[in-house]
């Protein structure tokens, strides 16, 4: 009897911190997303300063290596479409990839102001990957892009941001004008390097 008590301890102690980390996970997920959705709707302000900005931005540059970062990644496909797509950004922008919080990859720096007079600084442009698509961080909107987007293969759009599942999906030297044309749409002196 002691012994099926123990195990039973022993399964109980598995499922919680295997439902723990389910959790973690899920937790993780729903804070990038929030992260996604105040990155992408930086596009929509102004970008002139304003008044004294009200709240420290909590998705800033980080001394974390980018090469740490890709290991982590489990999916080899999904890890091996993100270190295409930073050679991509890298050769379009100049500038060392820089993690930006604990899951974005940035290059440049922009800075923006709320109407509100919220201002910060976030990457030019930047992706993540996400559980279900990897995020593409794109600066001047979407708006201007919509002639390659019809062109570029599946994907989908959000506020400013740009989600594909694969590389294979999309026609990539559509996105690199994508992501070139992006890019510049901020000027040549917004560009600068944090590395």
């Amino acid at each position: 009897m002691v012994t099926s008590d123990r195990r039973t301890k022993k399964d109980i102690i598995r499922l919680f911190e295997t439902s723990k980390r389910k959790l973690e996970e899920e937790i993780e997920e729903l804070r990038s997303a929030l992260v996604d959705i105040r990155i992408c709707a930086v596009d929509n302000v102004s970008t002139t300063r304003g008044e004294a900005s009200m709240a420290e931005n909590k998705t800033k540059p980080e001394a974390t290596h980018v090469g740490s970062f890709l290991k982590k990644i489990k999916a080899p496909d999904r890890r091996k479409d993100c270190a295409a797509i930073i050679e991509m950004m890298e050769s379009i922008s100049g500038l060392k990839p820089v993690m930006w919080g604990t899951a974005i990859v940035g290059f440049g720096t922009r800075h923006y102001v709320y109407d509100s007079g919220r201002e910060g600084d976030t990457m030019i442009v930047g992706f993540s990957p996400r559980k279900e698509a990897i995020a593409l961080y794109l600066a001047g909107g979407l708006e201007p892009l919509q002639d390659e987007l019809a062109k570029l293969g599946k994907h989908s759009t959000g506020k400013g941001c740009l989600y594909i599942n694969r590389l294979e999906d999309v026609n990539t030297a559509v996105l690199k004008k994508i992501l070139t044309k992006s890019f510049r749409s901020v000027g040549p002196n917004s560009g600068k390097s944090l590395s």
